[in-house]
């Protein structure tokens, strides 16, 4: 089997609000997966695929086949083991291996695959739960090619960050999923929407200036609250109290990433650079 490994890049700051599309952060990490591939063509006939070592594999499958099946491949036999990966963080795993996979299958099955192919075409692989979070999967998935943290709006580009400033983050998942508030109040809706999107877009300017945005990070947390049914997902006195943000993760959990180390619940130390 060959080995491949790909950086992993998290979500850092912004928010998910149903049909909108605002900016989000994502950081780049010290954290990797590493995975084995074995490859066959076996000529015409069904394609068969099987991930093996991660808990969102049927969802790599599906994301895979589609790909096949976009460039009119059939009979093809791909085994892939993931041997190592953060235990947290699944969206970001799954985002970084897809990016990934995208090019050194289609390189193997002769395709010339660049960066921004990957990016025109892998939203349109997505499928189901996926779908609904596809901002933080394609800004991961973009951070975790180029190495980079950047910020991102969907369909509208990117912008690469400094990717220097080393900032120590606790991590832990959270069993249960990350649920929307609903807000009757459209006028009152499009009002929050825009300050949260003015915050992450002044968030990337004091981190362009090499500065670590805490003001931005509780502001984002009072945006959480109003767009998410936050006390529903972990306990608010550790969540304001830790200088934490909420972010879906695969499977319908939630990642907590706090500032500060939560003393009631398990959690992971991990470095990023922004």
């Amino acid at each position: 089997m060959e080995k491949h490994s790909a950086k992993v890049s998290i979500p850092f700051l912004g928010t998910i609000v149903y049909r909108r599309r605002n900016p989000i952060i994502t950081a780049i990490s010290e954290e990797k997966v590493f995975f084995e591939i074995n490859f066959e063509r076996r000529g015409n006939g069904k394609n068969h695929l099987k991930v093996n070592g991660v808990t969102f594999g049927k969802t790599l499958e599906k994301f895979l086949s589609e790909y096949l099946e976009g460039i009119g491949e059939t009979g093809v036999n791909i085994e892939i083991n993931v041997t190592s990966h953060p235990r947290y963080f699944g969206i970001s795993t799954y985002a970084s291996l897809s990016g990934l996979l995208m090019k050194i299958l289609g390189e193997k099955l002769g395709y010339e695959v660049t960066f921004d192919d990957i990016v025109k075409y892998s939203p349109l692989l997505e499928t189901g739960e996926t779908l609904n979070y596809l901002p933080i999967i394609m800004a991961s998935r973009i951070s975790s090619l180029i190495g980079k943290s950047i910020i991102y709006r969907l369909d509208e580009g990117y912008i690469e960050l400094p990717s220097k400033t080393p900032l120590k983050i606790y991590v832990t998942l959270l069993n249960t999923p990350l649920v929307s508030r609903r807000i009757e109040n459209n006028e009152f809706k499009d009002y929050f929407v825009h300050l949260e999107g003015r915050n992450i877009i002044e968030s990337a300017r004091f981190i362009q200036e090499g500065k670590i945005p805490y003001e931005n990070i509780v502001f984002e947390e009072a945006m959480q609250y109003v767009f998410y049914t936050i006390e529903e997902t972990v306990n608010l006195n550790i969540y304001f109290k830790s200088r934490c943000l909420a972010f879906p993760d695969l499977n319908y959990k939630t990642i907590l990433l706090c500032l500060d180390k939560p003393t009631t619940i398990s959690r992971s130390e991990i470095t990023v650079y922004l």
